[in-house]
């Protein structure tokens, strides 16, 4: 344990001979430890925690898409309230099929206008119940 304090003295009496050196490496720690904290975040996020759902392995999306339209076509193109609605009607092969959308509006501040952004789930009366009625999942507003 001696020498620890001994190389600790050293190392200490170095840093502050170079002072540009120890900002260098105290700034590259920094650095190296935020990024590896904010990789670390999103990758337990999205990969490591399961969904906020139950059986999220379930759970599908289904786009529209338009071959020909110019330009190569439009792909994964959202699908409109008349589709999800005939969707909703055709489909038997499904235990359920439920939209949501993401909405928002400007708010006007005491200086600038904010952005305020929330997610509409459709919600089915009690006889028809949806997937969303009892997903597991809460609902909330904001962004």
């Amino acid at each position: 344990m001696g020498n620890f304090w001994l190389d600790l003295r050293h190392a200490v009496r170095m840093l502050l001979k170079n002072p540009g050196f120890a900002a260098a490496a105290v700034l590259c720690l920094m650095l190296g430890i935020g990024a590896t904290t904010g990789i670390f975040s999103v990758v337990n996020t999205v990969l490591l925690r399961p969904l906020g759902y139950k059986q999220p392995e379930r759970l599908v999306r289904i786009y529209t898409e338009f071959p020909t339209f110019p330009n190569g076509g439009l792909r994964r193109f959202w699908t409109s309230a008349p589709e999800f609605l005939d969707l909703r009607r055709d489909l038997k092969s499904w235990e359920s099929i439920d939209a949501w959308a993401n909405t928002g509006a400007n708010i006007a501040g005491i200086t600038q206008p904010a952005r305020v952004t929330r997610v509409l789930r459709q919600r089915r009366p009690a006889q028809f119940p949806g997937h969303f009625a009892d997903d597991g999942a809460a609902d909330y507003a904001g962004g």
